[in-house]
């Protein structure tokens, strides 16, 4: 791959104008962010239709919980998608060689000389491979098939961002995600009152399997469980965007906010 190496880059005046302009970008919430906290809204709207209280929901409103939290899935899956892409794409015409991550190189290798070296060349071979990753290609290749905690941190890792999800995240009385609905009853909290995040996101994987193929869930849904599924997904997308957005500074040499620094 060392053909990668030396396939040049923008001009040294124009990649200055393009890293200011990346920081600034970088420095806040990406529009895939932006969209997953709009589309947040839904399945919060959907659950004012539904009664308070722990009594046993209506079929109507079993129906509603069920959309509500597949919906709040689907968010979840769509800003994977698409944050990945965004960063990919903003990484790619930047990056210089010395700092090109190992992903890149392997999902290249099998690539002619000629396709890394002139048509299209590698930086724009990386974004097609990470976005058929992805979101698939027509008549080809499928996209990733379901957000599960094994297929995110494999897709991130095509753009060069390991270990995207966090171990856990907080859930204490204090935090968002605390104050958000029930925590559900497969759902325990740690010592030091956090959810594991693996278990989270697999379990929301079950639910919405068995809701889009059963029209029903192993255990019942109740309204706030379903609120705090979509505080989950708040949750675990905002931490996901930091760290990403931090490891595409990493990449372009560019120095990354110490914790606690304005997003």
């Amino acid at each position: 791959m060392n053909i990668m190496s030396s396939t040049p880059g923008p001009s040294s005046s124009d990649r200055t104008a393009a890293l200011a302009a990346a920081r600034t970008q970088l420095d806040d919430w990406t529009q895939a962010a932006l969209r997953a906290e709009e589309a947040l809204q839904i399945p919060k709207h959907l659950m004012s239709f539904g009664k308070d209280g722990r009594g046993k929901p209506t079929k109507a409103e079993g129906s509603l919980y069920l959309s509500a939290v597949t919906f709040a899935y689907a968010v979840w899956e769509s800003y994977v998608e698409d944050v990945v892409v965004e960063l990919t794409k903003l990484v790619s015409p930047l990056i210089t060689a010395e700092l090109i991550p190992e992903e890149a190189k392997t999902l290249l290798a099998e690539k002619s000389a000629y396709e890394l070296a002139v048509h299209p060349g590698w930086r724009e071979l990386w974004i097609r491979e990470v976005v058929i990753a992805a979101k698939g290609e027509d008549g080809g290749r499928y996209g990733m098939n379901t957000a599960s905690f094994k297929n995110v941190t494999e897709l991130f890792s095509l753009a060069g961002i390991i270990d995207a999800l966090p171990e856990y995240l907080p859930c204490g009385k204090g935090t968002a995600l605390g104050k958000t609905g029930t925590l559900p009853a497969k759902i325990h909290l740690t010592k030091q009152n956090e959810v594991a995040v693996k278990h989270g996101i697999d379990l929301l994987v079950r639910i919405r399997g068995e809701a889009v193929h059963t029209a029903t869930t192993t255990d019942a849904l109740l309204k706030n469980e379903v609120l705090w599924w979509s505080g989950f997904v708040r949750a675990l997308h905002e931490e996901v965007d930091k760290f990403a957005r931090g490891e595409a500074l990493r990449m372009l040499g560019l120095e990354v906010p110490s914790k606690g620094e304005k997003d």
